[in-house]
């Protein structure tokens, strides 16, 4: 399981600023939200691990977004696909 607290006081996450990534019982503490998502985002990627459902289009806006990075087992979502057209087509 891999998750991003944000914000300040994250449970389980004393002393964490901005956010933590929690991966198999440990919290990596970031002072920095985008580092955060960055590592997160790599824990996914490089374990080939599935995305939470709950944010699974979150994850899959980043990947496909700000990494470029398309796969065949990409979630398809007409909104998301919409959105991404207008961003990537201003």
């Amino acid at each position: 399981v891999c998750w991003v607290c944000l914000g300040v006081g994250c449970v389980g996450c004393v002393g964490c600023v901005w956010g933590c990534v929690y991966y198999f019982g440990t919290y990596y503490k970031f002072n920095n939200i985008v580092r955060a998502v960055d590592i997160c985002f790599k824990i996914f990627q490089v374990f080939n691990l599935n995305y939470p459902h709950q944010s699974e289009l979150v994850w899959t806006f980043i990947q496909k977004f700000i990494f470029k990075i398309n796969t065949d087992s990409d979630v398809q979502c007409s909104s998301l696909a919409s959105l991404l057209s207008d961003l990537n087509n201003p």
